[in-house]
């Protein structure tokens, strides 16, 4: 009797409640576990990948500003756990009561897209309060930035590394460059999300260019004016004009580097300055369109009129210097020189200062004719401007930075090269037009690094977001037949046939049970209320057992061990615990929680059934006591069963 209630019992148990979903699904419920999943989890995750990126000196983490719970708010906002939960209990139910045989046929739907939109929506949040664009340029631009500092920058410019890192912090600013991702995940998750089949991201620098130019200025105020204007501007100039030397009467040259140092010499600083700013902005207007080419001119006409008396200074001073360089002169050799007059200079020059007074005139006519031909040969020379396009920059060969633009990339190198106006034209386009990044440009760069496969896993993806993850009936079988053929959707059939028929035909398997009880009944009673007395009693007993060998023993003698066995699994099956050792040792608890819940309800649902079962015999048996005691006749019962019942009362 006991052995075949028990047997009953847990074929009872099993059919109506471990083979139904809701039994797992109560249990995850139960156990917390989707709360677990999105807070305990990654919070512990957090504190671990915090503890290892401060071991390499970078806390990844810092760069989002936000505390671990802040973090895993913005989780749950993005994937609820009351979202998770609902998603996973409808498609438990759905395919728990296929494989069950209750229904013939199971749709799952959980939509993605809402979800995708809240994702952007907090990725917009993070970007706006985070660190993101500091770490970027730290980690991303300052290499960068190191490389150009150290070159050798077009017309003589020099700049330390931290003020330019501060000048592209200014330009590519945190507001800026937030604003374009901003506008980029706008474009971008509605095609994501497959509402829309294509996308073009594009972003602007017209604005940036504005910016660029003034911190430009303000680099060449904190480097020298003067130099870019004399040196590197100026300087080629007057040596295309003149040549490297400007040769006067008398055997006087100025050489190229000398003129440029009295030009700069008369030059106001606030002159200088406004020049050189004007041709940036010239500069400026053509890279945004709105000049249609580039010509810069610098008016010099002034400064060369300033640098007169300085040029006249400087060749009489030449002049002086070339006549004290000459051989001593005798009085006789004096009164020579005097006598021809010559237009030539001397062959020789006095030291005395009474010989050089008598040659005064002849000297003062020399230094006249020097005088004379600064203007047309050194001033005249040099044009009132200085005037160049992009093509004549082609002709100073200097080490700047080469753009690369490319669909979908924007690259910069520098490199030594003399093709100036190609680069400015590059640029020009690209401030013009603004980079461009459309849904083609993403298939090719995924297409190239992947190859055509990997697309179609993308594309299947987006397929995905929009709508939805699907599954049904029909796309099982389709699996089952790719992976095993007709035979695994025969053996699926075969299993839901008998799935189904032990949860119809479920108390079917008290059958035994009761036999034995009506048998024992009958050996024990003469009578129908003694051997209703003797069935309900052994199944009272029965029941007993089952409840103290399922409840009080199995939790005293049992769960010890069965524990340490769930444990010890557990542990094994964690393959590298040494990576996160806190969170693995989270999840091994968890499920290990989890199991021994289980187990827990397993048992206590068998022993609940015996102590149903003792209930209900207890009922019977008290029923029959207070039936004999009573004596009440069963007029409603076959006379032969009445009589029954009236000889039991006769024997009282």
């Amino acid at each position: 009797m006991i052995i075949a209630l028990q047997i009953a019992t847990i074929a009872n148990f099993t059919a109506g409640t471990l083979l139904t979903p809701r039994f797992y699904l109560d249990r995850l419920s139960e156990s917390n576990i989707y709360f677990f999943s999105l807070n305990d989890l990654p919070i512990s995750a957090l504190s671990e990948i915090k503890k290892r990126s401060n071991e390499d000196d970078i806390d990844y983490t810092d760069v989002l500003e936000m505390s671990d719970v802040e973090i895993v708010k913005t989780l749950n906002t993005i994937i609820p756990p009351e979202w998770v939960k609902s998603s996973v209990e409808s498609s438990g139910v759905a395919v728990g009561d296929y494989i069950r045989g209750t229904t013939e046929e199971f749709d799952i739907h959980i939509p993605l897209s809402g979800r995708a939109t809240v994702a952007s929506q907090e990725l917009k949040k993070i970007i706006e309060s985070s660190n993101l664009h500091e770490f970027a340029m730290e980690t991303q631009v300052k290499s960068a930035v190191t490389s150009a500092a150290s070159g050798n920058w077009p017309l003589g410019i020099t700049v330390s590394e931290e003020r330019l890192m501060k000048s592209v912090e200014e330009v590519t600013s945190e507001k800026w460059v937030s604003g374009q991702i901003s506008s980029a995940l706008d474009e971008v998750i509605p095609y994501i999300v497959g509402e829309k089949d294509e996308f073009s991201i594009s972003v602007k620098f017209n604005d940036r260019v504005e910016v660029a130019s003034k911190e430009l200025k303000q680099l060449l105020r904190e480097t020298d004016y003067y130099n870019l204007l004399y040196d590197e501007l100026m300087g080629p100039t007057i040596r295309s004009s003149i040549g490297e030397l400007a040769v006067l009467p008398h055997q006087v040259q100025l050489t190229e580097e000398e003129i440029v140092a009295v030009l700069r010499k008369v030059a106001p600083p606030e002159w200088v300055e406004k020049e050189v700013e004007n041709a940036l902005d010239e500069a400026v207007e053509y890279l945004v369109g709105n000049e249609e080419s580039l010509t810069l001119s610098i008016d010099i006409s002034t400064n060369k009129e300033t640098a007169v008396d300085g040029l006249i200074n400087l060749a009489t001073k030449r002049l002086d210097e070339h006549l004290e360089s000459l051989p001593n002169c005798s009085l006789k050799d004096v009164e020579q020189l005097i006598a021809l007059r010559s237009t030539k200079l001397p062959f020789c020059y006095p030291s005395s200062a009474g010989l050089r007074a008598r040659m005064e005139t002849l000297v003062d006519k020399y230094r006249k004719d020097v005088v004379d031909s600064v203007r047309p040969r050194i001033l005249e020379s040099i044009p009132n401007s200085i005037s160049f396009d992009e093509s004549s920059l082609d002709d100073k060969s200097s080490r700047h930075s080469e753009y690369k633009i490319a669909s979908g990339s924007i690259s910069m190198s520098v490199s030594d090269t003399s093709n100036v106006s190609g680069i400015l034209h590059d640029l020009r386009k690209l401030i013009i037009d603004g980079w461009q990044f459309t849904d083609k440009d993403l298939q090719s760069m995924i297409t190239d690094s992947g190859g055509e496969g990997t697309w179609e896993k993308f594309m299947h993806a987006r397929e995905l977001m929009s709508t939805g993850f699907k599954y049904s009936d029909s796309d099982l079988q389709d699996t089952l037949l790719e992976s095993g053929g007709q035979k695994s959707i025969d053996n699926l059939q075969t299993v839901r046939n008998y799935l189904h028929i032990a949860g119809k035909y479920r108390f079917a398997v008290y059958a035994p049970a009761v036999l034995i009880a009506v048998f024992i009944g009958m050996l024990g009673g003469r009578a129908w209320i003694s051997r209703l007395a003797w069935s309900a009693a052994s199944t009272a007993v029965a029941s007993l057992l089952i409840w103290v060998a399922w409840g009080p023993v199995f939790e005293s003698f049992a769960m010890p061990t069965i524990e340490s066995t769930i444990q010890t699994t557990m542990n094994r099956s964690i393959t590298n615990p040494e990576s996160y050792p806190e969170t693995t040792a989270l999840v091994v608890w968890k499920l290990a929680s989890i199991a021994e819940s289980t187990v827990r309800d397993v048992a206590g649902g068998i022993s609940g059934s015996g102590l149903q079962s003792f209930l209900i015999s207890i009922i019977f048996l008290i029923g029959a006591g207070i039936w004999h005691f009573i004596g009440i006749s069963p007029n409603f019962l076959p006379e032969k069963i009445r009589r029954g019942f009236l000889y039991s009362g006769l024997r009282r």
